[in-house]
Protein backbone atom coordinates (compact mmCIF):
# COMPACT_ATOMS: atom_id res chain seq x y z
CA UNK A 1 0.00 0.00 0.00
CA UNK A 2 1.69 3.15 -1.02
CA UNK A 3 1.76 6.36 -2.88
CA UNK A 4 1.48 4.63 -6.23
CA UNK A 5 -1.93 3.14 -5.41
CA UNK A 6 -3.38 6.46 -4.26
CA UNK A 7 -1.85 8.23 -7.27
CA UNK A 8 -3.24 5.56 -9.61
CA UNK A 9 -6.71 5.89 -8.12
CA UNK A 10 -6.66 9.66 -8.54
CA UNK A 11 -5.53 9.36 -12.18
CA UNK A 12 -8.05 6.60 -12.84
CA UNK A 13 -10.88 8.62 -11.27
CA UNK A 14 -9.91 11.62 -13.36
CA UNK A 15 -9.83 9.81 -16.70
CA UNK A 16 -12.35 7.00 -16.34
CA UNK A 17 -16.10 6.92 -16.76
CA UNK A 18 -16.32 3.99 -14.32
CA UNK A 19 -16.99 6.16 -11.29
CA UNK A 20 -18.65 3.51 -9.13
CA UNK A 21 -15.72 1.13 -9.60
CA UNK A 22 -13.25 3.82 -8.57
CA UNK A 23 -15.32 4.85 -5.56
CA UNK A 24 -15.51 1.22 -4.41
CA UNK A 25 -11.72 0.97 -4.61
CA UNK A 26 -11.34 4.21 -2.66
CA UNK A 27 -13.79 3.06 0.00
CA UNK A 28 -12.02 -0.27 0.43
CA UNK A 29 -8.61 1.38 0.50
CA UNK A 30 -9.73 3.78 3.22
CA UNK A 31 -11.52 1.04 5.16
CA UNK A 32 -8.65 -1.41 5.23
CA UNK A 33 -5.67 0.93 5.22
CA UNK A 34 -7.17 3.98 6.93
CA UNK A 35 -5.07 3.79 10.08
CA UNK A 36 -1.84 3.62 8.10
CA UNK A 37 -2.97 6.44 5.82
CA UNK A 38 -3.90 8.57 8.84
CA UNK A 39 -0.47 8.01 10.43
CA UNK A 40 1.30 8.89 7.19
CA UNK A 41 -1.15 11.61 6.11
CA UNK A 42 1.50 14.23 5.46
CA UNK A 43 3.24 12.08 2.87
CA UNK A 44 -0.03 11.20 1.11
CA UNK A 45 -1.53 14.69 1.12
CA UNK A 46 -0.75 15.58 -2.51
CA UNK A 47 -2.23 12.32 -3.77
CA UNK A 48 -5.31 12.79 -1.56
CA UNK A 49 -5.84 16.28 -2.98
CA UNK A 50 -5.69 14.93 -6.53
CA UNK A 51 -8.15 12.19 -5.62
CA UNK A 52 -10.51 14.73 -4.06
CA UNK A 53 -10.32 16.96 -7.15
CA UNK A 54 -11.15 14.02 -9.41
CA UNK A 55 -14.13 12.95 -7.32
CA UNK A 56 -15.32 16.55 -6.96
CA UNK A 57 -15.22 17.00 -10.75
CA UNK A 58 -17.43 13.94 -11.20
CA UNK A 59 -19.77 15.20 -8.48
CA UNK A 60 -20.09 18.59 -10.18
CA UNK A 61 -20.81 16.93 -13.53
CA UNK A 62 -23.47 14.65 -12.09
CA UNK A 63 -25.14 17.38 -10.06
CA UNK A 64 -25.31 19.70 -13.07
CA UNK A 65 -26.89 16.89 -15.12
CA UNK A 66 -29.42 16.35 -12.34
CA UNK A 67 -30.34 20.04 -12.23
CA UNK A 68 -30.72 20.14 -16.01
CA UNK A 69 -32.86 17.01 -16.14
CA UNK A 70 -35.02 18.18 -13.23
CA UNK A 71 -35.61 21.49 -15.00
CA UNK A 72 -36.52 19.72 -18.24
CA UNK A 73 -38.84 17.38 -16.36
CA UNK A 74 -40.58 20.27 -14.63
CA UNK A 75 -41.28 21.87 -18.02
CA UNK A 76 -42.53 18.63 -19.54
CA UNK A 77 -44.78 17.53 -16.69
CA UNK A 78 -47.32 19.93 -15.15
CA UNK A 79 -47.38 17.90 -11.92
CA UNK A 80 -43.61 17.69 -11.60
CA UNK A 81 -43.49 19.51 -8.28
CA UNK A 82 -45.71 16.81 -6.80
CA UNK A 83 -43.56 14.04 -8.28
CA UNK A 84 -40.32 15.68 -7.18
CA UNK A 85 -41.60 15.82 -3.62
CA UNK A 86 -42.54 12.13 -3.77
CA UNK A 87 -39.15 11.16 -5.22
CA UNK A 88 -37.28 13.16 -2.60
CA UNK A 89 -39.17 11.40 0.18
CA UNK A 90 -38.01 8.00 -1.09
Amino acid sequence: MGHRLVAFLSQFANSSVHLEFCLCWCAHMLTYHGQYLAREASSFMAAFRELQKSIQRHYDDISSMYVASAAAYSLACPYSSLMTGVLLQL
